[in-house]
């Protein structure tokens, strides 16, 4: 089998870049009783998979049916019939099965599920790659009435046509929304539950090494439901990545399943079982000493009996309850620890201890250290309230030094141990155990190697303290409160003081409770720039049972809004990556995305690539924009919205006949042309024209760095006093100018969009690509000019002033038509949303 695969989160894919090692064998294990017909179509999918070598085991759970008849039905395939004679159970069938497995990969099949031709394939080509993924197919119900299996076999039917369906399946189930809101498992700690056993694969070493479904407790799951994702806890925690293969599809026969009413009144009865035996929050509400499997297991390295009472005692008062303890260093003591708990354990190194280890969070300390009462359960909460940290630490304070620094904590911690282990930190276990050969080689390379990939928080105001540990070299800093702290540390615990003042001060206002869905905006506003103001504005004006703010703690939504954001080196993106979390919503509304042809490539794609193929819904400004994600890789459903400024509502200025409102700006060289000084030059020359022909001439700055350049044009064109609308400080101002205008010249980009928006007739510069990727969406590509041809300008400026209306009009219904589909747009989300289908 080749290299586990090692990465941050539930990431996988970067396996696909792998190149495969020599393809392992497979077994296929398919536990049955009864329902004969199910089976033999389900057999019959398994004999026509291509470019798969693998054998089967029907694991013939107390049938009262022939089921070694139905298997012999299929002579091509290498099938054995184990018969279960112990306790019935989906998950005992399932273990006796993979003991007779002789692949290196199980693969757990559902004998009601039918594969299609290439499941197995895609299933083996991840395993291929690592020797660490859990590959979880896709599944969806089909009405399999008029299906024969031998048609199946011989071509004369296949499964795609008969179901309608073609692969990849999208999930109908539960996994649909999970999988969208965890960007296919890809963010978070909850991915274990897609390990859904109808179609799931996995290296049989670790299957093995978990100890299969149920654990040690076999009678836990006597009867169905529960004991697959029980089972992808373990493994999950024991270091797996759980990979959403919708490639891999399995058809669900349902015509003569069992009731579904009587699956769900089971799956509800073992959800009591769940929280004894997976500790995870989504399961386990909330800390309790009598839980089975614990929640926190205690690392405790120590070098004497008396300091090992002392941390019995130290843990025994402590107020988080739901724990084991296990001891490193003092095997001596072991016979008298045995006796007292058989929560309490000794190890003779921090490797053992680990892989021992029974809790979703380790808490790794030295026994020398002294640590506040409550600092564990802090610890321990700040791990489940986050579902993308892994590691949590906090200050270090030896007499009147303290070590406030992620490189100081590392530095000091391999200062005065010798095996790796940090003076205190806590962390999930499962990222140590995603390093699985490391750790038992050497646990200081593999909490490093966790340290470099993983999520971090660093309580700079809490401490662990020690006069007891050896001194310090005299390399390190020894520092007294702040003076460690980085500028950007120092404002971290700046905004967090802040933060927890205003938590806890009283509130004297009486202002209602904003109850609205609640959406974390990633756009440029706030930053004086009108365009970015009025996408954002008419989203709130589309959205009203929505509240908009930028990095939003309470968000339900996260929304990547208009602007050329995509292929933006890496300034939007750093945003989205930051701000992404496993229970939010994606949307992506009326966003640009910049031509790699005229910017290169800037940035990780494949993250764009995610995030919108993972959305609730995915709608870019242009036609433009659509190609442009085509030529950088997309391949996924995207949409065309428009720009969402096209919604906002016209202000109640009246057009003023004659009078033109020219929008220039200084690109600073980056523009068609490479040069700003033509077009200036050209826009004050119109400016001048128009003015002796009798037009009353306004100029609008869309942002601060143009005022110094539009001045110099009024200048230049002899209208120093002509009105001048800072539009970046008052939007308001801006909308009125536009609506009041009968025609706009719009280098600025949003002055154009604006411009349609109230039905008044523009002429737009292209300086950049995004210009023509506007008019391309609403059929104005007459009237855009680009800045190398700008000496065209004047011809263009007249053969729009004398339009009959028929491109205004035709301009006007393309508007009218993107304010309709917009509205159909939030008018869906909202609903998916607030019905919580979303």
């Amino acid at each position: 089998m080749p290299e586990p695969w090692v990465g941050a989160e539930n990431d996988y894919r970067g396996v696909v870049k792998r190149s495969p090692a020599a393809r392992p064998t497979m077994t296929v294990v398919m536990p049955v009783r009864d329902r004969a017909d199910l089976l033999r179509r389900t057999l019959a999918g398994l004999a026509t998979q291509i470019d798969a070598a693998f054998d089967v085991v029907v694991v013939d759970d107390h049938s009262t049916e022939a089921i070694d008849e139905v298997a012999a039905e299929f002579p091509g395939l290498a099938t054995r019939v184990v018969r279960n004679e112990g306790e019935s159970g989906a998950g005992q069938a399932r273990n006796l099965g993979a003991r007779h497995a002789q692949g290196d990969v199980l693969w757990f099949l559902d004998s009601d599920c039918i594969p299609f031709p290439s499941t197995a394939a895609r299933h083996l080509a991840w395993h291929a790659r690592a020797s660490n993924m859990v590959v979880s197919g896709g599944r969806r119900d089909i009405d399999e009435s008029g299906l024969d299996a031998h048609d199946l076999i011989s071509g004369a039917v296949t499964l795609a046509a008969h179901s309608r369906l073609e692969p990849p399946l999208e999930q109908r189930d539960w996994r649909r929304q999970f999988g969208r809101r965890t960007r296919g498992l890809i963010l978070g700690d909850q991915g274990f539950r897609s390990a859904v056993s109808a179609n799931l694969s996995m290296p049989r070493q670790m299957f093995e090494s978990v100890g299969g479904f149920s654990g040690a407790v076999d009678t836990t799951f006597a009867t169905w439901g529960g004991e697959d994702t029980e089972l992808g806890w373990r493994l999950w925690n024991a270091g797996a990545f759980i990979v959403p293969e919708p490639h891999a599809p399995v058809a669900h026969q349902v015509a003569t399943d069992q009731d579904p009413e009587s699956r769900t009144r089971r799956r509800r009865a073992t959800l009591t079982i769940m929280a004894d035996v997976v500790p995870h929050r989504f399961y386990r509400k909330r800390p309790a000493a009598l839980w089975t499997v614990p929640k926190l297991t205690w690392i405790v390295a120590v070098d004497s009996a008396a300091q090992t009472e002392q941390w019995i005692d130290r843990i025994g008062a402590d107020a988080y309850p739901d724990v084991e303890v296990r001891f490193v260093g003092f095997v001596d003591y072991f016979g008298a620890l045995a006796d007292r708990s058989d929560r309490i354990h000794v190890h003779s190194d921090p490797e053992a201890a680990v892989l021992a280890a029974r809790g979703e969070f380790l808490l790794l300390v030295d026994g020398r250290m002294q640590i506040d009462g409550n600092l564990a359960s802090k610890m321990a909460r700040k791990l489940t309230a986050d579902p993308r940290l892994s590691v949590v630490r906090c200050a270090y304070r030896f007499t009147d030094d303290v070590y406030r620094t992620l490189a100081d904590l590392r530095a000091v911690d391999e200062a005065c141990r010798a095996d790796g282990l940090p003076l205190l930190a806590a962390m999930k276990k499962r990222e140590l155990m995603k390093d699985g050969p490391l750790l038992q080689r050497d646990f200081g390379a593999a909490w490093r190697s966790a340290l470099d990939r993983a999520k971090v928080e660093l309580l700079i105001n809490d401490h662990a303290s020690s006069t007891a540990v050896a001194p310090l070299p005299s390399h390190l800093p020894g520092v007294g409160d702040l003076v460690a702290l980085s500028p950007r540390e120092a404002t971290r615990l700046a905004v967090r003081l802040a933060r927890r003042n205003a938590a806890v001060a009283p509130d004297h206002t009486d202002e209602p409770r904003d109850d609205r869905t609640a959406i974390d905006y990633i756009g440029f506003s706030g930053k004086g720039n009108l365009g970015d103001e009025a996408v954002l504005l008419a989203a709130e004006a589309l959205m009203p049972w929505a509240r908009f703010a930028r990095d939003l703690d309470d968000a339900d939504v996260l929304m990547v809004g208009g602007g050329t954001l995509i292929n933006g080196r890496n300034y939007y993106l750093t945003r989205v990556l930051r701000r992404d979390a496993p229970h939010l919503e994606r949307v992506l509304l009326g966003t640009g995305v910049r031509n790699p042809e005229y910017w290169g490539v800037t940035e990780n794609m494949d993250e764009w690539f995610s995030f919108i193929q993972h959305s609730l819904y995915a709608g870019v400004r242009g036609p433009h924009s659509v190609e442009h994600l085509r030529t950088l890789g997309y391949e996924g459903p995207i949409d065309v919205f428009g720009d969402t400024a096209l919604s906002l509502p016209r202000p109640g200025a009246t057009m003023v006949p004659g009078r033109v409102l020219l929008s220039p700006l200084h690109a600073g060289g980056n523009l068609h042309g490479g040069a700003d000084e033509p077009v200036l030059r050209e826009m004050a020359a119109q400016a001048q024209r128009l003015s002796d022909r009798g037009h009353e001439v306004w100029f609008l700055s869309a942002f601060a760095a143009d005022d110094a350049w539009i001045i110099e044009i009024m200048r230049e064109a002899g209208l120093p006093a002509a009105p001048f609308v800072a539009g970046h400080r008052d939007p308001s101002d801006a909308l009125e100018a536009i609506a009041s205008s009968s025609l706009v010249i719009g280098e600025r980009l949003h002055a154009v969009v604006l411009a349609a928006a109230f039905g008044v007739p523009f002429v737009a510069i292209e300086y950049r690509p995004k210009t023509a990727d506007f008019a391309a969406s609403i059929s104005a590509e007459s009237w855009l000019i680009k800045s190398d041809a700008i000496g065209g300008l004047s011809e263009l400026v007249d053969f729009v002033l004398g339009d009959d209306g028929t491109a205004l009009g035709r301009v006007n219904d393309q508007v009218e038509k993107f304010r309709l589909h917009q509205a159909q747009v939030v008018a869906a989300l909202r609903a998916k949303v607030e019905a919580g289908e979303a």
